[in-house]
């Protein structure tokens, strides 16, 4: 029987062995290429937004325009979006004077969704950036380390406190159990 270090360490040695195969094999480059579609397929509903009759944007609009911009290149350099980098952005940006700049980059989308006046357009850009901000979660949750490193200690947590249920139940079962071992011990 194995003892608990060495099914942690054999727990640990999957992890890492799994995440190798996640960041340098396939299915890396699968979700890149589903954040792109989820982006062109926004992008496409902005299109729809500024042929709207409601909408109060258009096509020569500098909301529309900006808006456009920020997703394109997102979806060109989305290849270099990764948790660390974000983590190191968002530190950066926090406590140093670097990132003054881009503080307004920062909230572009925001911005733009401020700046408009019409409730209609603005609800739909509030879901269009919704929407751009889930597909980043989604592809940074599944992409990251500390992601899998989670899910592993999650699971090996939920795989003791299950032992511990099972213990519990066991012991509920047999109400008078204590006093049963306590006159088997006399």
């Amino acid at each position: 029987m194995m003892s608990q270090f060495e099914l942690v360490f054999i727990r640990i040695g999957t992890v890492i062995v799994l995440y190798i195969i996640i960041k340098h094999g396939f299915i890396n480059r699968a979700l890149l290429d589903k954040l792109r579609q989820d982006l062109f397929e926004i992008r496409d509903d902005l299109f729809d937004i500024a042929r709207d009759d409601q909408s109060s944007i258009d096509f020569q609009t500098d909301i529309y325009n900006e808006f456009r911009d920020f997703i394109n290149g997102t979806i060109r350099f989305a290849h270099m979006l990764s948790y660390s980098f974000a983590l190191i952005t968002l530190l950066v940006n926090r406590f140093t004077g670097v990132g003054e700049y881009y503080k307004n980059q920062k909230n572009l989308p925001n911005r733009l969704v401020d700046s408009v006046e019409d409730a209609y357009t603005k609800a739909k850009l509030k879901a269009i950036n919704i929407r751009i901000l889930i597909a980043f979660a989604w592809y940074l949750l599944f992409t990251s380390p500390v992601f899998v490193i989670h899910t592993a200690a999650l699971f090996y947590a939920s795989a003791g406190s299950v032992k511990k249920t099972k213990q519990r139940v066991i012991q509920s079962e047999h109400p008078f159990r204590e006093f049963e071992l306590a006159a088997a011990r006399c």
